[in-house]
């Protein structure tokens, strides 16, 4: 029962609930990505994932200056359905607005960065 109550607590948060959609749409995202998209600093950033990493919910990686996360591979079977239902939920047409930032935001690093969706994939294994 603790860890259900202490998943629900770290997404009881709406940024948090935002970094989880974009991470359903996304295998790995870097703290960078979630600045631009969700236009919020750093710090707040890296607050807000310090709550969904001790919650277990995802996991980084440093590269670089930068951390990229993820969900968490070794979950158990109480938040993999949490995050089916949620992963379900965000497909609703409300964050159709969130998800189209996020692909005009990839886009367009990809674009200037001249990064191919491939070479985002090795990265992120």
């Amino acid at each position: 029962m603790q860890n259900l109550s202490r998943i629900f607590k770290a997404l009881s948060d709406e940024t948090r609930l935002s970094f989880v959609s974009l991470l359903t749409r996304e295998k790995s995202l870097c703290v960078c990505d979630f600045m631009a998209v969700l236009d919020i600093s750093q710090p707040n950033v890296s607050r807000h994932m310090k709550i969904l990493v001790e919650a277990g919910i995802v996991e980084g990686r440093r590269e670089g200056v930068w951390v990229h996360y993820s969900f968490k591979e070794n979950r158990d079977d109480t938040l993999s359905q949490v995050l089916a239902a949620l992963e379900a939920r965000f497909a609703a047409e409300e964050y159709a607005p969130l998800r189209s930032r996020l692909q005009d935001y990839l886009a367009q690093k990809n674009a200037c960065c001249g990064v191919t969706a491939s070479d985002e994939m090795t990265t992120a294994e």
